[in-house]
C-alpha cells in the first residue's frame, strides 16, 4: 500500500499553493482538491485506475484514470505533480508508462483527456497524441475559471486504440 505518501503529496501542494497565482502556476491547480488527496493509492477497479510516480521513497505525483465500463473506454485522465518546480524524468517515464498500461496492456479502446489552453503540459499532450496517432477533438470556450478569476479555454483529446 501506499497510501503513506498521501501526506507527502498534500505537503508539496501546500508548499505550492502559495506560489499557485504566479503567471505559471495558475494552471496546475485549477481542479485539486483536498478529497484529491483522499484515494491517493495505487488502486484498479472497474471504474478508476490510480497508479503513483515514486523515486527512491519520494512521492513524484500521481496518475488517475476513470473508466467507462460498458464502452470499455478512458473517460477522463488526471495527473498531478507534486513538485511542479522542478518535473523529474522518472515522473514523465511513469506517465509514459501509464498511457502505455492503458492502450497497449489493458487495450482501452480510447482515451479521452483535457488540458487548459495555454498549460505549458499542453505541449506534453500535443506531442503525446502526435506519437499515438490521436487528435485534437475540439475547444470549449470560457470553460473554466482558475484562480486567477479568469475564465480559460479547454482544449479536448481523443485516442482511439488500434
Amino acid at each position: 500500500m501506499l497510501v503513506r505518501y498521501r501526506d507527502d503529496l498534500a505537503t508539496e501542494i501546500d508548499a505550492l499553493v502559495e506560489k499557485m497565482m504566479d503567471n505559471e502556476m495558475k494552471y496546475k491547480y485549477w481542479n485539486i482538491t483536498n478529497d484529491t488527496l483522499v484515494c491517493l493509492d495505487t488502486i484498479e477497479t472497474r471504474d478508476e485506475i490510480i497508479r503513483l510516480s515514486v523515486a527512491e521513497g519520494k512521492l513524484l505525483g500521481y496518475f488517475h484514470a476513470t473508466i467507462e465500463p460498458n464502452a470499455y473506454y478512458i473517460s477522463n485522465l488526471s495527473v498531478l505533480c507534486a513538485n511542479l518546480d522542478t518535473i523529474s524524468f522518472t515522473f514523465v517515464k511513469d506517465l509514459e508508462k501509464f498511457m502505455s498500461y492503458l492502450l497497449d496492456e489493458r487495450r482501452f479502446n480510447k482515451l479521452l483527456f483535457e488540458v487548459v489552453v495555454g498549460n505549458p503540459a499542453e505541449r506534453l499532450y500535443d506531442a503525446f497524441i502526435a506519437r499515438k496517432g490521436g487528435r485534437v477533438v475540439g475547444y470549449y470556450k470560457n470553460h473554466y475559471r482558475l484562480l486567477d478569476n479568469r475564465l480559460y479555454d479547454c482544449k479536448l483529446y481523443e485516442v482511439i486504440n488500434s
